[in-house]
């Protein structure tokens, strides 16, 4: 049995409004789970349509709790389960070094915490960005195409498995959502200090800016529900997030 993992308790009262728009996308609230250490940006998307703009996500994951009587359960370790089934990942991209080699397999475990009873999936981007892989020589462009990969991937695997539910039991089950992991910079140094906040004195919040936001940009384009922000270590890195 694959045991989806952290049950978060939340309320209404940790659901901070934000207006921070993103491309397509507009963030309408954002919930801090201390337990886990992620912030979560909840995304909707606009749409023209004969009667003007359509508000076709809103709230989701307040929506989602309160349908699961009052708490998500976030999927659990990614790169454990990937190791369970046979993958090497000891990389500085870390469990994104399947996004390269092993797609399939990023499915499978998508899958499995869903049969789990997983109501978020966290895509495997946590350490995916775009000087990551530019250092094992892709370029941009296809640098880009896996972090969008990562989304998309999340994405079939919640839809196929929703949509199976459907049909075998007859019955409108909650859908998961979908949550585009972002790690730290630290994470991207993999030098433990997306645990201790200490980038020295050269990185400014002009450079942290220009590490995260392409990668934003390209994760939020993908179409996930979700933004998760992980590990995020000092205050000037939350201040860029």
């Amino acid at each position: 049995m694959h045991k989806a993992s952290v049950l978060t308790n939340v309320n209404k009262q940790q659901i901070q409004q934000s207006t921070q728009s993103i491309s397509s996308f507009t963030i309408t609230s954002s919930l801090f789970l201390q337990e886990s250490r992620i912030h979560f940006l909840v995304l909707y998307r606009e749409k023209e349509g004969e009667m003007g703009r359509e508000k076709v996500h809103a709230l989701l994951l307040e929506d989602l709790v309160e349908k699961s009587g009052g708490c998500a359960v976030l999927d659990g370790g990614f790169a454990t389960q990937l190791e369970k089934h046979g993958a090497s990942i000891n990389d500085p991209l870390w469990s994104a070094l399947c996004l390269i080699k092993e797609p399939d397999l990023i499915k499978r475990v998508h899958l499995e915490y869903l049969e789990a009873g997983a109501d978020i999936l966290v895509t495997s981007s946590y350490q995916a960005t775009l000087p990551g892989f530019l250092s094992k020589g892709l370029s941009v462009e296809e640098a880009e195409s896996l972090l969008e990969k990562s989304v998309t991937i999340a994405v079939e695997a919640r839809d196929e498995f929703w949509a199976a539910m459907k049909r075998s039991s007859g019955h409108n089950y909650n859908k998961s959502l979908v949550a585009a992991s972002i790690g730290s910079y630290g994470a991207y140094l993999a030098d433990g200090s997306e645990y201790s906040g200490n980038y020295g004195p050269n990185v400014t919040i002009e450079k942290l800016k220009d590490f995260h936001r392409r990668r934003l940009q390209v994760l939020v384009e993908a179409g996930p529900d979700l933004l998760a922000f992980e590990t995020i270590p000092n205050k000037l890195e939350a201040r860029v997030c």
